[in-house]
């Protein structure tokens, strides 16, 4: 008895100390958005995240045809960091591509070549393109729209159109692919021009790689472009396109820039100079996003400047790249951040082992020390402790568990479906050690410490 209360008394040592040494390195971690949005495997995605300041809402639309698991909606919905909330009735192939605010409205465009926008009860169509629309941006107060079609509304346009609030137009010629059927992917608005990627090879009447600018009169070539020298027609195919400390970024299918420098599916341009990130990533990019200094990138990509853990999503500081948390399983569409979160919405995730359909979220684990000593332990209890096989919490209603090491490291995730004032972990399988308990509850995430044996 005596030499386990000795025991007991040095771990306890050893947690305080580490405690103490971890104080402030926060860590991150992906945490499901309540039971997520579509189905994993059957092709369902989460295409484009927006959100709204005005109504404080984030928006999310796509192929989805379920939200929380199991409730029908038509892959357009909100949330309010609590709740996810059908935004259009169930009905209908969910096809929605983009989505942005323009002139007080929601505005939508679908893979079917619908263009409108949501007045609070109901869809208002503004133009129908005889194929996808891929994407929209607005600019000097017009909205631009790019895709693969050729025709709104009965008039020839090529690849994109502009609308001004009341008539559609082409602007400046429009755009086109001289070897095969092109597109436009991405904009976004940079040095106050509209930037526009995808794969093509003309602008106007101006000769261009994947990538050109318009400034509301005239098409430019933006640097020399892009290009894909493993293709024979060596036309890139731009998917992302951001803005990150002053500097355009282009991601997509290429490795070679206008001024021939060799870069691995991403690059940036200071208007000047094409620039490689690193070594880049191993496969197509598909996302990115600028946010708090820090470059978010998602994509098909299975490493991202060589490290570990950067499957699917990595980040880009200036400097070098880093992982994410521990990665994804499932590839990012698209990046929003909502109370000061970052979200990102895609294929079907998963996390830790764990199923995430459509959409997840990047947590910190707070200051771990902090959070220890904020504990009331009336609100929750932790038995037995230490324990060797099974370690049971018991508090009000809950919804989710996470077990970490002391350096904030996530080694086993719980998601109760039913909410529940007991909760039995397995510990068998972990290490001599103590543990850290997050798990949510009505009153918001707890931490708890446990010792295994």
């Amino acid at each position: 008895m005596e030499h386990q209360q000795r025991r007991k008394n040095l771990l306890l040592i050893i947690f305080t100390f580490s405690l103490f040494t971890i104080k402030g390195q926060a860590q991150e971690y992906w945490h499901r958005v309540k039971g997520g949005l579509g189905e994993i495997g059957g092709g369902e995605s989460v295409n484009v995240l927006l959100y709204d300041s005005l109504d404080d809402r984030l928006y999310a639309a796509g192929t989805f045809t379920t939200m929380d698991d199991t409730i029908f909606c038509a892959g357009f919905t909100k949330w309010d960091g609590q709740e996810w909330d059908s935004i259009i009735p169930s009905g209908g192939i969910p096809s929605f591509t983009s989505l942005l605010l323009y002139n007080g409205y929601l505005w939508v465009g679908t893979a079917n070549g619908y263009v409108g926008y949501y007045n609070g009860t109901a869809g208002v169509n503004v133009g129908g393109f005889n194929d996808e629309v891929l994407t929209m941006c607005v600019y000097r107060n017009k909205l631009y729209v790019g895709g693969r079609f050729t025709d709104v509304d009965g008039m020839s346009v090529s690849f994109i159109a502009c609308y001004d609030g009341t008539n559609w137009s082409e602007p400046g010629g429009g755009i086109w692919c001289t070897q095969f059927p092109g597109d436009v992917s991405a904009m976004c608005v940079w040095n106050d021009k509209l930037i526009v990627g995808g794969s093509f090879d003309q602008a106007g009447g101006v000769s261009v790689h994947s990538v050109a600018a318009w400034n509301d009169t005239a098409w430019s070539d933006v640097g020399g472009g892009v290009i894909y020298t493993n293709a024979p027609t060596l036309v890139a195919m731009v998917f992302s396109l951001g803005v990150y400390q002053n500097d355009l970024i282009v991601g997509g299918r290429l490795d070679k820039t206008g001024d021939n420098t060799m870069v691995n599916y991403i690059c940036e341009f200071n208007g000047v100079n094409w620039s490689s990130l690193g070594i880049g990533t191993t496969a197509d990019v598909e996302a990115v996003y600028g946010w708090d200094s820090i470059l978010y990138v998602g994509g098909g990509f299975l490493s991202a400047g060589g490290m570990p853990n950067t499957h699917y999503i990595a980040k880009w500081n200036g400097a070098q790249w880093q992982n994410v948390g521990t990665g994804l399983e499932g590839n990012p569409k698209t990046f929003c951040v909502y109370d000061s979160i970052l979200y990102v919405g895609g294929y079907g995730f998963a996390i830790d082992g764990f199923i995430a359909p459509g959409i997840v979220r990047l947590m910190n684990y707070p200051d771990t020390a902090l959070a220890i000593n904020e504990i009331k332990e009336t609100e929750f209890t932790i038995y037995p402790n230490p324990a060797n096989e099974t370690v049971t919490i018991t508090a009000e209603n809950i919804k989710e568990i996470v077990v970490s090491n002391l350096l904030g490291e996530v080694v086993q995730s719980l998601k109760y479906k039913v909410q529940s004032n007991t909760a039995a972990i397995d510990i068998s399988k972990l290490s001599q050690g103590i543990y850290l308990l997050r798990f949510q509850t009505n009153n918001g995430w707890q931490v708890g410490k446990v010792v295994k044996e």
